[in-house]
């Protein structure tokens, strides 16, 4: 998993580049960029959202509590460690799920999501930008 997870992005998220990724999404600047992505997105009860490149869940946590118990909050991310940390931040919240992979590899259907959301992701892929978006278009 290491050698694709490099091969997909060319940084390796997990040990000390995880907890260093954590703490930068837990500090206040990117808490107000989170609330104005969060604003933007307007997530509603019911929606389902996959966010690509969840890392530590706090913005797929809040996507969870908008779309509520009737909807569903998805997240995908490179790191086994970033997605055990988003589980842990979302384990109360049934309506969220999460999983270790690429999206280039995760098979979406045209009706599976209301809305997508990437924020810093796909600036720290190898994959061309025309193989990322037919991922999620």
């Amino acid at each position: 998993m290491v050698a694709r997870r490099r091969q997909a992005s060319g940084l390796d998220f997990s040990g000390n580049m995880a907890g260093v990724q954590q703490q930068l999404a837990a500090s206040h600047d990117m808490s107000v960029r989170r609330t104005r992505v969060l604003e933007a997105l307007a997530a509603a009860p019911g929606e389902h959202v996959l966010e690509v490149g969840c890392g530590s869940g706090l913005m797929l946590r809040a996507i969870g509590e908008a779309v509520g118990p009737h909807g569903s909050a998805v997240g995908i991310d490179l790191s086994e460690d970033q997605v055990g940390a988003a589980r842990s931040n979302c384990v109360d919240l049934p309506q969220v799920d999460v999983h270790v992979g690429d999206v280039v590899g995760f098979t979406l259907t045209d009706d599976l999501f209301d809305s997508v959301l990437s924020v810093r992701c796909w600036s720290t892929s190898r994959t061309s930008k025309k193989q990322w978006f037919s991922c999620i278009a």
